[in-house]
């Protein structure tokens, strides 16, 4: 059978989240018996098998791939699926999180009846306490951009993500495209590769498609999800999509913004952090370190944010550890955390 949309589902010990995540795509308005739905666990030790097999036996457009040994991120099993895939377009789901019903058939339909590469749209995050829809500047119901020419487009909340999007597969496999496989942040390698090898992108900002869980496993805080080995792996995978970057011609502008969010979001989430003094000390070390390699600055107008960045670009760290205690207890330090957790 010939499906509309791929969908690949990374799973490791889901099995508290993963009923809701499949029903989300079997209750489809685009029709569940056109969508195929790869299921790659990455060897669960909890139940999450068993469910699986018992949605496969159920449903034939179901492919189950268990690898016998854990990749430790959700990099492998998403390349695996990508190339066990039969569809033109691709999708990606979190195994904690939902599409709502109409999602599916929207992207197809925007991918096949425009002249673009990629169509994304927002996010709703589900806190522990309340819901947040993602924000972007621009109003417009539709709009089209080409990264190298709006390279500012990577501002938009969850730019790095690989589930609020529809990619054409054609695009995948000619560019040899793939999420990182030894590190955090293997998304975002995925999707800016992709964004360098668009043409057109159609952005929907007033749709609002994919229901994204924050910090349901194990209930997880940001604090303890900001620890310095954490962060430390963030800078290392940020370094790696630099680097991959920076192999593309014409990508000066698009690899300065990148850099540029980077920057806001990765003091955000040091500030935010419990690390004791000397910790958060090596980090803004690290930090000054990345940015002497490649050059980068604060685009975020929040003062407080630039005057943590002059400090540490003049080796006050002393003076940078005290500001990161005050600005710990701002919201928008803690927003622009969870978006690097996140993504």
């Amino acid at each position: 059978m010939e499906y509309k949309i791929s969908i690949i589902l990374p799973v490791y010990n889901g099995e508290n989240d993963l009923n809701k995540s499949i029903n989300s795509l079997i209750k489809q308005t685009i029709g569940f018996e056109n969508i195929e739905l790869i299921i790659v666990d990455d060897n669960s030790s909890d139940n999450s098998k068993k469910l699986i097999d018992k949605y496969s036996e159920k449903y034939q457009n179901i492919k189950t791939i268990f690898l016998d040994n854990n990749s430790g991120t959700a990099g492998k099993p998403r390349n695996i699926g990508v190339a066990h895939s039969s569809s033109n377009f691709i999708m990606f789901i979190d195994q904690d999180d939902e599409y709502l019903e109409d999602a599916c058939n929207l992207f197809y339909e925007k991918i096949k009846n425009n002249d673009v590469d990629l169509v994304i749209a927002n996010t709703i995050e589900i806190r522990p306490k309340c819901e947040i829809k993602s924000k972007f500047k621009y109003n417009n119901s539709i709009i089209k951009v080409n990264i190298n020419e709006n390279p500012e487009f990577i501002y938009f909340a969850y730019s790095g993500a690989m589930w609020n999007k529809i990619f054409k597969k054609d695009i995948i496999n000619t560019n040899d495209i793939k999420c990182l496989e030894n590190g955090l942040s293997e998304d975002t390698f995925f999707v800016y590769e992709y964004y360098l090898n668009t043409k057109q992108i159609l952005y929907l900002p007033k749709y609002y498609g994919y229901k994204h869980y924050l910090f349901r496993d194990n209930g997880k805080s940001l604090t303890e999800n900001s620890s310095t080995s954490f962060i430390s792996i963030k800078f290392k995978s940020m370094d790696e999509n630099i680097q991959m970057i920076n192999c593309y011609e014409n990508s000066k502008k698009f690899c300065q913004n990148v850099l540029n969010h980077f920057a806001d979001a990765i003091l955000a989430l040091i500030s935010l952090s419990n690390n004791p003094k000397n910790d958060k000390i090596t980090l803004f070390k690290d930090y000054y370190d990345l940015n002497k390699k490649y050059g980068f600055y604060i685009k975020n107008n929040n003062y407080a944010l630039k005057i943590l960045n002059y400090l540490i670009l003049n080796k006050k760290f002393n003076l940078s550890y005290i500001l990161s205690i005050f600005l710990k207890y701002l919201s928008f330090v803690r927003d622009m955390a969870y978006n690097i957790i996140n993504e």
